[in-house]
C-alpha cells in the first residue's frame, strides 16, 4: 500500500475541491446510522463522472488501497464504514436525471439522485419508481440499488431488484462496463447486474443505471384497522393475501409504537385496549374501489379488526399514515438518552403470527425493550430494540438479541436481512443462514469476490470475509 503516491496521482485525475482531507469534514463519513464502530477514512473523493470514477479505481487497484463507495450513508448496518485506512468515494455529485423514456418505460439516472427528487421528477409525467424505503428523502439511487433496498410498497412492486433494467458499473479493476439491457427482455449470458445489486459496494461501483418506471395509480385508498391481539394482526395479513388482494403497502405498528407517537404526535389517539394497528393501502381504478374497500373490511373484521377507518382524500390519508411516519422519530424522543436499533427480518406471511410472538418472547429473556414496526405485506419486520451504549451489559445484550431476532427468523423459513444489508453487523448472522440452505453457497460468494476484486480493495470486510 502506498498512500502518498495514490494521493499525488489521484490529484491530477481529479481537481482539488473534489478531495477532501480536513478531519472536520472527514469525521462526517466515520459513520452511518448503525450501531458499528466508527472510523475515519484517510481520503474522501467525489467524482462527478464515470471516468473519474474509473480512474480513481484504476489507481486504489494499483496502489492497493481500499475503496468505499457512499452516497446518502443511511445505511443500518454498517456498510459505509470505512474501515483499515480506506479512501471513500462520495458519489453526491453524481446528481442527474438523464432521460425520463415513456415510450420504452424507463429512467435513466445518476446514482446520487435521492429516491424523492426522483419520484417528483417522474410524477411530472404521471409515473413513479416504486421501491420507497424509509429514507427515501435521504437514500440515493446508488445506495439503494448496492443495499437492494425495498420499502412499503414492496408488498406489491418487490424491491429495487425488480426494477433495474441496465447500469454503468465500474469493476474494482477500474474497467467501466454496461451490466443487464435497456430492454425488459435480457438474456444475454450470466446475469450480472443481479450480482452487483445487493452487493453493497463489494463487487463494482454502480455509476448511473436504466430503471424501470411505472404508471402512477389512478386511485388509492387508505385504511386503518387496529386489533385487540398482536397474532391476530399478523394473522390479517395471510388471510388477506389468501384472498387474492394484493395492496400497495400493508404496515404493522404495534402497541409500543402507537404509544410513542401518541406522546409525540398530540393528534395521534388510539383505542386503549388495542395491542396492533395496520395500515393498508389499496390502489386501481377508481370505479372498482368501492367492491375493494368492502371485501377489505369483510376480510378484517373476520380477523378481529375494529374501529376501521378507511379514506381516498389526501389529507386524511397523510393524517392516518402519521402514526407510521412518526415512529422513529418518537422512539428516539422516548429514549433519549439511549439508542435504537432497527433490525431488519422477513418471513413468510403466512408465519407472521409465529413471528411476533417470538419477538415479545426475546424481548422478556433479555430485558430489553424491543418496539415494533414493518412492512408486513411481504413479511418484513423491523423490531426496534432499546439499548444504552454507556451500559456494556445492555450492548452485550443488544447483540444477542439481534443475534436471535435472526436465528428466528431463519427457523421460520424467513431470512435475517430483508432490505438494510448485511455490512458488518449481520457477516455471522449471514452464515447461520447459509449452514441451513446450504453452505456451499458461502464458498461461491467467496469465490465471486475474488474473481471480481482479486485485490480486495472495493468495501472490504463487508459482507463476507475473504480467507
Amino acid at each position: 500500500m502506498d498512500f502518498e503516491s495514490f494521493r499525488a496521482e489521484v490529484k491530477r485525475v481529479v481537481s482539488g475541491d473534489k478531495v477532501i482531507e480536513s478531519r472536520g469534514e472527514l469525521m462526517l463519513y466515520s459513520y452511518d446510522a448503525s450501531p458499528a464502530e466508527s472510523a475515519i477514512p484517510r481520503m474522501v473523493i467525489q467524482p462527478e463522472t464515470t471516468n473519474e470514477v474509473s480512474e480513481v479505481i484504476k489507481l486504489a487497484n494499483k496502489y492497493l488501497i481500499p475503496i468505499v463507495p457512499s452516497s446518502g450513508r443511511t445505511s443500518l448496518h454498517g456498510g459505509p464504514i470505512p474501515y483499515n485506512g480506506a479512501v471513500v468515494l462520495d458519489l453526491m455529485r453524481m446528481n442527474k436525471v438523464l432521460e425520463v423514456n415513456l415510450e420504452d418505460s424507463y429512467v435513466h439516472v445518476e446514482v446520487g439522485v435521492r429516491l424523492d427528487e426522483l419520484n417528483a421528477e417522474l410524477a411530472r409525467h404521471g409515473h413513479f419508481f416504486p421501491p420507497d424505503p424509509a429514507s427515501s428523502a435521504a437514500a440515493t439511487v446508488g445506495g439503494s440499488l448496492a443495499n437492494g433496498a425495498g420499502g412499503m410498497r414492496g408488498a406489491k412492486y418487490g424491491t429495487v431488484k425488480d426494477w433495474v433494467l441496465g447500469a454503468e458499473v465500474v469493476l474494482p479493476t477500474g474497467e467501466p462496463v454496461f451490466m443487464g439491457c435497456r430492454t425488459l427482455k435480457c438474456r444475454a449470458g450470466y446475469d450480472l447486474l443481479s450480482l452487483v445489486i445487493g452487493s453493497e459496494g463489494t463487487l463494482g461501483v454502480i455509476t448511473n443505471a436504466y430503471l424501470k418506471i411505472w404508471p402512477l395509480p389512478e386511485a388509492i385508498v387508505r385504511l386503518r384497522v387496529y386489533f385487540r391481539d398482536i397474532v391476530d394482526a399478523a394473522r390479517a395479513v395471510g388471510m388477506i393475501k389468501a384472498r387474492g388482494f394484493r395492496p400497495l403497502i400493508v404496515e404493522f405498528l404495534d402497541r409500543g409504537t402507537m404509544e410513542a407517537v401518541s406522546g409525540y404526535v398530540k393528534e395521534f389517539t388510539y383505542p386503549r385496549d388495542s395491542e396492533a394497528m395496520l395500515i393498508i393501502d389499496l390502489d386501481g381504478p377508481p370505479e372498482a374501489m368501492k367492491r375493494y374497500i368492502d371485501s377489505m373490511v369483510n376480510i378484517l373484521k373476520g380477523a378481529g379488526g375494529y374501529e376501521i377507518e378507511w379514506t381516498g382524500d389526501k389529507d386524511e390519508m397523510d393524517r392516518i399514515y402519521m402514526a407510521r411516519r412518526a415512529a422513529y422519530p418518537a422512539l428516539l424522543r422516548l429514549f433519549s438518552g439511549m439508542r435504537v436499533m432497527p433490525e431488519d427480518i422477513s418471513v413468510p406471511p403466512s408465519r407472521l403470527p409465529e413471528a411476533v410472538k417470538g419477538i415479545g418472547s426475546i424481548a422478556s429473556k433479555y430485558g430489553l425493550k424491543i418496539v415494533t414496526w414493518g412492512h408486513v405485506g411481504d413479511g418484513n419486520l423491523h423490531p426496534n430494540i432499546i439499548y444504552n451504549p454507556n451500559d456494556q451489559s445492555s450492548v452485550s445484550k443488544l447483540y444477542s438479541v439481534s443475534r436471535e431476532l435472526g436465528l428466528m427468523a431463519i427457523n421460520l423459513g424467513g431470512t435475517v436481512s430483508s432490505e438494510h444489508g448485511i455490512g458488518v453487523l449481520k457477516k455471522d448472522l449471514l452464515t447461520s443462514e447459509l449452514e441451513v440452505k446450504g453452505i456451499a453457497q458461502l464458498r461461491l460468494m467467496k469465490a465471486i469476490k475474488k474473481v471480481f476484486d482479486p485485490n480486495n480493495i472495493l468495501n472490504p470486510g463487508k459482507v463476507i470475509d475473504i480467507d
